[in-house]
């Protein structure tokens, strides 16, 4: 089930486009079922309609990675959660519903793998430009354009300024995503 997940993740991004590429092609498999549904055929791969592609080939690509680290995180919950009588049955009894039971006690025992995976997830969003470039090519539509486009675009262009400026703000930014990550562990224990 996790090599699954994960293949998309691994795959080459080569066989991912021409697979993207034709399903959301104007006589592709997602036009044929818009048509089914009684709409009119969209031109996906261009304009602003090209963010539905890159949105949904971002959440096919990252979503079983995330998957499972948050099953990996899920089985180092705390086993004494659960033996006889259980946490969540003590919550449950003391009125506790699902939903509270959820974000009181499993939530906090599995944050820094969800900090991790917000972390990643917005570092692999910021991956995702060599599918965007190659369907959308250099200068896309701004529904689109990139922090990628705009530093590959101005280091075409030998404005050097500009491009280590970007990579600096993206760097100074994940910094501070993991200095958040850090804090916010060392404030929920401050035993270690």
């Amino acid at each position: 089930f996790r090599n699954i997940l994960l293949l998309p993740y691994l795959m080459p991004s080569s066989a991912m486009l021409l697979i993207w590429t034709l399903m959301f092609d104007y006589g592709g498999v997602i036009n044929r079922m818009v048509t089914a549904l009684g709409m009119e055929r969209v031109l996906w791969l261009e304009g602003n309609a090209l963010r539905v592609p890159v949105v949904l080939l971002y959440i096919w690509k990252n979503l079983g990675f995330s998957v499972v680290l948050f099953s990996a995180a899920l089985e180092t919950v705390h086993p004494s959660l659960y033996e006889y009588p259980s946490l969540y049955e003590y919550a449950a009894l003391e009125g506790a519903g699902w939903w509270t039971q959820s974000f009181r006690i499993t939530l906090p025992q599995i944050m820094p793998t969800a900090f991790l995976v917000f972390v990643l997830a917005w570092v692999n969003a910021f991956k995702i430009f060599k599918e965007v470039y190659f369907i959308g090519g250099a200068y896309p539509s701004n529904a689109i354009y990139t922090l990628q486009h705009f530093m590959n675009n101005k280091f075409a262009r030998l404005e050097y300024q500009d491009v280590t400026t970007a990579a600096y703000i993206f760097a100074v930014g994940v910094m501070v995503l993991f200095a958040l990550m850090y804090l916010s562990k060392a404030v929920r224990s401050p035993n270690n």
